[in-house]
């Protein structure tokens, strides 16, 4: 018997992360002034009966972008860029469930066979239609890339049934497929543009970058300045920003000051110490939203001293979390004691935290053989995780052990973190609304380097278990492996979950539109200035 769409969608929206948890305010919302419509996709922003509208709105960010081809790209920033100018096969909304993007209709013949049915019409920038051979093409592309294969677990075809229909088959149930075909690392792109950069000299730039996406790049300055344009022919309906700037400035206080000086329209993550100037400036507003991201310091298991579990646990104890929540971001978050947010069905609310106990760090590295304590290096890409870095460099010093904070560009960080020379880093983990896809880049065997295992952590049990989860269609049953990975993951600490932060964005008092998603998801394609 099928399956169809309306059951498989509802299987799969249990995977996703459902209620939100904040020392702050957390309801998803939207930037706006009064409310309002309802877009041609569907999400509401609100609208004014101001006539004064600027439409080329500016955003400002630390850090830029790493590359132009998604496959190849398994970082927030450049997943922010690819998301308007391509479009994928399916989405999540505001509350993290995915829902049926580029596809039409789709249904399931058996557990291990999915037909998609794509909308007609649908063209990129350039004008040419999007058929099924351009997604069976961009899916085993992507399906090849070792920084994108772990989206594509168990899958053993992908081919085209007609013009507007393919199918994928799975070697045996996997549960997550949805949710990976909303990755960025799967958006569907243009196969006669990517074929020609890589019969040249195979490197992508921004030239490249063709979509049937909401906006297309207009120009790119590396470390400064990234301007999107409008997609008038969008087949969603053409979005309400005739551009958008993407502006790089490194220094928090630096994006600060650029706000007040109305320089930049909006920042998704104020500096902490500067929130309450922004919100006492009538010029400007805020809005506070539980991030969904995961701050951590990862640990390269394959190098002594943290391939041995009890040293990694007393770096557990000897983290004085709260510290960092209140010295860095002036109460603006939570301390963490999973991989996983508190976002969500499939978080383990019942997992007892690591308290700050500096006697019990001592304890287990007397037992590890380290009772003098060690000396270790952490790169950090961003000011904010360098002063994360500064807070633990003091509490490990009670305890003999001695942090060098390198500080990278975030791009040639990555680059350093996929082989095995570093020791520990410090970033965050946005994939919240995908269990699978972040337990498999970050903790499976396979995963190791590139693909997101940074830490090259490898345990056979936790791959059985993220194994087994994927085919589990009882939800139940599968977030309890969820929740007993998560508790198996705390035991071993390849992570030191530090804290899941509340961001608090600063804008312009007459900006508008901003979509805010639950699950920390912003877009800006909608976004307008209303001015006096």
């Amino acid at each position: 018997m099928k399956k169809f769409l309306a059951l498989t969608l509802a299987l799969v929206m249990m995977l996703s992360m459902l209620a939100g948890c904040s020392s702050k305010k957390e309801e998803a919302t939207t930037a706006a002034t009064e409310a309002g419509g309802t877009t041609a996709d569907n999400t509401t922003v609100a609208t004014s009966g101001t006539e004064n509208i600027r439409t080329d709105f500016i955003y400002g960010t630390m850090s830029d972008i790493v590359g132009f081809d998604p496959p190849d790209c398994n970082d927030s920033y450049s997943s922010e860029m690819f998301t308007y100018v391509y479009d994928r096969l399916f989405e999540f909304d505001e509350n993290g469930e995915v829902q049926p993007m580029l596809v039409e209709s789709y249904e399931q013949p058996s557990d291990t066979e999915f037909i998609f049915k794509l909308h007609e019409g649908v063209k990129y920038h350039n004008g040419d239609e999007l058929k099924a051979a351009d997604v069976v093409w961009s899916l085993n592309r992507a399906n090849q890339n070792p920084k994108s294969k772990a989206n594509f677990e168990t899958v053993v075809e992908i081919s085209e049934v007609s013009d507007y229909e393919f199918k994928i088959v799975t070697e045996k149930p996997f549960v997550p497929l949805l949710l990976n075909l909303a990755h960025s690392q799967t958006s569907i792109l243009h196969k006669a543009t990517v074929e020609a950069v890589e019969a040249g000299d195979g490197i992508f730039d921004e030239t490249d970058l063709m979509g049937t996406g909401p906006m297309m790049v207009e120009y790119y300055k590396p470390n400064s300045e990234l301007k999107f344009v409008r997609n008038e022919n969008y087949w969603r309906g053409a979005p309400r920003a005739t551009s958008m700037l993407r502006k790089v400035i490194p220094e928090a206080s630096s994006l600060t000051i650029a706000l007040e000086a109305g320089e930049i329209d909006y920042i998704n993550e104020l500096n902490s110490v500067d929130i309450a100037r922004v919100m006492e400036n009538p010029d400007l507003k805020t809005v506070e939203m539980a991030s969904a991201n995961v701050a951590y310091m990862g640990l390269n298991t394959t190098k002594a001293p943290f391939d041995n579990k009890l040293v990694r646990q007393a770096l557990q104890y000897a983290s004085n979390k709260e510290s960092i929540v209140e010295v860095l971001y002036e109460g603006y978050g939570v301390p963490c004691n999973s991989v996983f947010p508190t976002v969500g069905v499939a978080y383990n609310d019942e997992l007892e935290a690591y308290a700050y106990n500096i006697e019990k760090a001592k304890e287990l590295l007397v037992e590890a053989g380290y009772p003098d304590g060690f000396e270790f290096e952490v790169v950090v890409s961003a000011d904010i995780r360098s002063r994360a870095a500064q807070i633990l460099q003091q509490d490990y010093q009670s305890v003999g052990i001695t942090i060098n904070i390198e500080l990278m560009d975030f791009g040639a960080m990555l680059d350093y973190l996929s082989g095995k020379e570093h020791q520990a880093w410090i970033m965050s983990w946005s994939g919240a609304t995908n269990p699978n896809y972040t337990l498999t880049q970050n903790f499976h065997t396979e995963s190791g380097g590139a693909t997101g295992n940074r830490g090259w952590f490898s345990n056979a049990e936790v791959d059985a278990m993220i194994e087994e989860a994927r085919g589990e269609f009882d939800t139940e049953k599968r977030n309890q492996i969820y929740k007993d990975l998560q508790a198996k993951l705390m035991d071993e600490s390849p992570w030191i979950p530090l804290l899941q932060q509340t961001y608090v964005a600063g804008m312009g008092k007459g900006v508008d539109g901003v979509i805010m998603y639950k699950t920390g998801s912003r877009y800006y394609h909608q976004a307008v200035v209303y001015e006096d």
